[in-house]
């Protein structure tokens, strides 16, 4: 094959005999390693895809052109896809034609992988000039460029707008219409079922979304769409086991109310500790379940369970949102525990004095005034 050579020069030993471009190439390395764990900016996308390795496969219709290509893919367009590759001679750049092409492997490095593995608002610029780049390939037969489309339409979806909502709609229409086989096509239907659910967790009435969240839980939607529905109900059942107890201060007495509050309060739990029982490397999320959890423990009155939840939380999850924000709570109870203070308060008292209470209480009465028992490790189903 004839390449057209660039401007750039071969690689240019210095007096050492080493190239003189190394320091240059570990500065790049350098640059793209520094945002490994945070979404790179547009204008680092862009030149993460000029720079990328030149390890992008170019598989020939006519086997007669011989082995694959190995290359770096700049461009693709309606007629050809613009290549590069440094040879002994220098630096070279062509146009292929695109109907000489059966299929481009492109190479998946580091910084691709984590933007499809970890979709974020914050990564929708690169994801964007990413996706860019990719879609003419898509109808090759190339699953990449898919794959990036679906991260994309995640994210917009993680931004909880009406903007981002459409967005990611149209991005899941225009790959619903290509046969991207059994997996893709799953992953896309799923992502559908999210953003059905985050659409009417963002705007619905709250007993229809209720409806939903709960359809969720019974189904597979994988994994977004049971965080999304599990927190939901977390909160929900929460709301409505404070609302009975400030209905009913003296719930404990009442044959009716006392089992619903226990309903209420084991739907919280169980709802609230789903992310980090199933989905424990989603630290975010994983993270906010235990603090839920906790602000359960704390409301009905156990401290030993909220500290418990608490030091799960700093161990497990240190760089969160949730560890950093219940930091000072967790170190208050633990001076409290260090000084014999951990004490917890009976359920269901109040501090106004019953005309009716008398010096000696009757058993029944007294075994209700004790902490809710330890909650079933799992009863999400189980009412």
């Amino acid at each position: 094959m004839q390449w057209c050579t660039g401007v750039s020069p071969a690689p240019v030993p210095n007096k050492s005999g080493r190239d003189a471009r190394a320091p240059i190439i570990l500065l790049v390395a350098v640059l793209f390693n520094s945002f490994l764990h945070a979404a790179p900016t547009a204008e680092e996308m862009r030149t993460f895809l000029r720079q990328r390795p030149e390890q992008d496969m170019i598989h020939w219709k006519d086997p007669a052109r011989g082995d694959s290509l190995e290359v770096r893919v700049v461009e693709i367009t309606d007629t050809g896809v613009r290549v590069q590759k440094t040879l002994q001679s220098g630096f070279a750049d062509r146009v292929l034609p695109k109907a000489e092409i059966a299929r481009i492997d492109f190479a998946r490095t580091s910084t691709e992988r984590r933007l499809i593995q970890q979709p974020s608002p914050a990564a929708i610029p690169a994801l964007k000039l990413l996706w860019e780049h990719r879609r003419p390939a898509i109808k090759m037969g190339n699953t990449s460029s898919a794959s990036i489309a679906l991260a994309l339409a995640k994210a917009n979806r993680m931004r909880d707008v009406d903007e981002g909502f459409a967005e990611a709609e149209t991005l899941l229409n225009t790959l619903a219409e290509i046969d991207l086989g059994e997996n893709l096509s799953t992953a896309i239907s799923r992502e559908r079922h999210t953003l059905k659910l985050a659409r009417a967790l963002h705007t619905g009435p709250p007993e229809e979304t209720d409806r939903i969240a709960w359809a969720a839980t019974e189904a597979d939607p994988g994994a977004d769409a049971m965080i999304l529905a599990t927190s939901w109900l977390a909160n929900r059942h929460f709301e409505d086991l404070q609302k009975l107890e400030k209905e009913n201060p003296r719930w404990e007495l009442d044959d009716e109310i006392r089992p619903l509050r226990a309903r209420l309060y084991h739907l919280a739990l169980d709802f609230a500790l789903y992310p980090s029982l199933f989905h424990g490397t989603r630290h975010e999320e994983a993270a906010a379940g235990l603090a839920k959890t906790w602000q359960v423990h704390d409301f009905t009155k156990a401290p030993e369970l909220a500290l418990q939840t608490l030091e799960d939380l700093a161990a497990l999850y240190p760089e969160t949102t949730a560890a950093q924000e219940t930091a000072d709570e967790l170190a208050r109870l633990r001076i409290l525990r260090d000084q014999g203070n951990l004490v917890p308060e009976p359920e269901g008292t109040t501090t106004e004095e019953d005309p009716e209470s008398t010096t000696d209480p009757d058993p029944e009465s007294q075994e209700t005034n004790t902490p809710p028992p330890t909650p079933k490790r799992y009863n999400l189903f189980d009412d």
